[in-house]
């Protein structure tokens, strides 16, 4: 009989299993070491606000991201300015941040600046190719920048108590080492601007900080504290929100169109009373692009090309068979579309800013009845505006809703036109009153608003072309001479016409 012994089972694959996780926790208290609480400042340049968005999304995978205006505050509170070397440090200090990021945009680049939480000093800096629309490889780059720097940036700050102003140090302190070339500028007012704003630039083209520190020269008794709070569109984090600041946006609206046209001093009865048309449903699109905004900034990007389009829904027009002495209802159409190109100026150069924009453009505005059976009997002259047109307007950001997301905008706009046709109204045959001056004009005014990249507004629209006719007395006297062929004529007349409408749309 044979007889097998049973071993103990192997404690191989045990001592296994406790060194892989005793790996895994060595890993994880590495990786948890080197996260570090890092602050963003509000990036300056035209598209500041998307890059830093950009930057601190990509931090907060690995890091704890503060607010734009974590430091800032702190040092208001602190009632000191924030400038490069021990305020910058007592500021970081206060909030906990191992370090500080700096940021501006201008050219096709960005510039990043890394500050150390604990001195104050620059740890890093340099610039990455970037655009309005950064791909992964310039977010990368930029990344790999940062974290080069934070390398070097302590693991932890601690916080210090704010100093009491009121007694005078006994010590003088020895000064900060004078301050290196290179980083932003740091004031409550404009942090992160460019190279041209105060502090001057260095030999390499990046931003410079001021070579000051307050509390060195007057010594903290007499530091005057900076009482100025930041800037609010510190505040605001990713792109603009204010409707105006796209760089391309498309709408469509429904609403209402009136139309009143009155012969002045007609030489017949049947113009005593002109022609009105009651309301009538309109349908209307509006699209604009500034197409250089995607690819460069400054002057250039406020280059814009619009186009205008309105129509009416189910218009009638009634109107007596003289024939059959009844009355009928003829369909009418009224129809607008106009082209313009412009420039839109950003007073501020910030999101919220108002604007003012002027343009010059061409446009098409037609007013035609289907007649039938009455169109040898036609009753009034149909109308094809071809106008160019001289354009002035703005917008002005008066107020917000939903902290500051929904922002509410007053737009005004203003249109010279120059007619160069007017279609059947200055026609020598009937139902034409001959050869006129004509010019036109149109009044708009509106509200609008937007959340994220949804905008929707409201509008009013007055319109209007004046007639002067010229040869009124030459076809009065032909319609004597000749009375089986009548010249309609008339001293002028007035086309007006109201317009509201609600719109919505997509913005970007």
């Amino acid at each position: 009989m044979v007889v097998r012994t049973l071993g103990a089972p192997s404690v191989l694959p045990v001592r296994r299993a406790l060194g892989f996780i005793a790996l895994l926790a060595i890993i994880a208290s590495a990786s948890a070491a080197e996260a570090r609480k890092v602050a963003v400042l509000r990036f300056g340049g035209v598209h500041g606000s998307g890059a830093r968005a950009k930057i601190a999304s990509a931090l907060r995978r690995k890091h704890s991201v503060l607010e734009a205006t974590a430091v800032p505050d702190a040092c208001a509170d602190l009632g000191i300015s924030m400038s490069k070397g021990r305020n910058l440090a007592r500021c970081a200090q206060k909030v906990g941040a191992t370090a500080v990021i700096g940021g501006t945009t201008k050219a096709h680049k960005l510039t990043l600046v890394v500050f150390s939480g604990k001195t104050g000093n620059v740890i890093g800096s340099g610039r990455v190719r970037w655009s309005s629309f950064p791909s992964r490889g310039m977010v990368g780059s930029a990344m790999r920048l940062i974290n080069r720097a934070l390398r070097k940036a302590p693991r932890f700050v601690g916080h210090r108590p704010k100093p009491r102003r009121s007694t005078p140090r006994r010590t003088q302190r020895k000064p900060d080492p004078p301050d290196e070339p290179g980083g932003l500028t740091f004031e409550p007012d404009d942090v992160g601007s460019d190279s041209g704003s105060k502090g001057g630039g260095s030999p390499d083209g990046l931003p410079s900080i001021p070579n000051e520190d307050p509390l060195d020269s007057k010594g903290p008794a007499k530091a005057k504290p900076e009482t100025s709070k930041p800037n609010a569109s510190a505040k605001k984090e990713g792109g603009s929100t204010e409707p105006g600041d796209p760089r391309a946006y498309a709408t469509a609206g429904l609403g209402t169109w009136f139309r009143t046209f009155s012969i002045n001093q007609p030489t017949e009865s049947r113009w005593d009373k002109g022609y009105t048309s009651g309301a009538a449903f309109i349908f209307a699109l509006e699209a604009a692009v500034r197409p250089l905004a995607f690819f460069l900034d400054g002057f250039a990007a406020g280059i814009f090309a619009r186009l205008r389009f309105q129509h009416t829904i189910g218009l009638k027009s009634g109107f007596k068979d003289k024939s059959k002495g009844t009355g009928e209802m003829l369909s009418t159409s009224i129809s607008q579309f106009i082209i313009d190109l412009g420039y839109s100026w950003n007073i501020l150069g910030k999101a919220d800013s108002p604007r003012v924009e002027f343009g010059l453009g061409y446009g098409m505005l037609d007013f035609s009845i289907d007649w039938g059976s009455l169109s040898a009997d036609q009753q009034i002259p149909s109308t094809a505006y071809r106008f160019v047109l001289i354009g002035v307007g703005g917008s002005y950001p008066f107020t917000s809703f939903a902290s500051g997301k929904m922002p509410l905008a007053a737009s005004l706009r203003f249109d010279y036109r120059i007619v160069v046709d007017a279609g059947g109204v200055v026609a020598d045959d009937q139902p034409g009153f001959g050869p006129s001056s004509t010019g036109g004009l149109a009044l708009a005014l509106g509200l609008k608003s937007g959340y994220g990249g949804i905008v929707f507004g409201i509008e009013y629209t007055y319109t209007r072309f004046f007639y002067a006719f010229s040869d009124t007395q030459d076809r009065v006297d032909q319609t004597r001479q000749d009375p089986s062929n009548p010249k309609p004529a008339a001293g002028g007349a007035l086309d007006e016409m109201h317009a509201i409408f609600v719109s919505g749309g997509y913005s970007f």
